[in-house]
């Protein structure tokens, strides 16, 4: 599956916008992941909307959607299965619980 993160950067008027990234912005917000780079635009821009992210004179917004490194991809998924696998196990022992145990 290929995974986007989104980016929100606030950066300063004096950078060009093709410039500015997570070096140089001012500050960074690590928006949701998301399967594909329209989601991603998407739900970036209700982030900003729902939050008080607002820029000041001299400061503007930029959204950017970013496929992880494949190390970071990897652990996302590893850790994706981690809480599937222990979700399960809860589950399983709870319904265990609720039917008098292990037969």
């Amino acid at each position: 599956m290929n995974t986007f993160i989104a980016y929100i950067l606030l950066c300063a008027s004096s950078v060009a916008a093709s410039d500015c990234d997570t070096r140089n912005a001012i500050d960074v917000a690590i928006g949701p992941k998301t399967n594909n780079e329209i989601a991603c635009g998407i739900q970036a821009q209700e982030m900003i909307a729902q939050t008080a992210i607002r820029p000041r004179d001299g400061e503007y917004l930029k959204i950017s959607c970013v496929r992880p490194r494949p190390s970071e991809a990897k652990r996302a998924a590893e850790d994706g299965a981690a809480a599937s696998r222990e979700s399960r196990e809860a589950n399983a022992g709870s319904l265990g619980a609720e039917t008098g145990g292990n037969r």
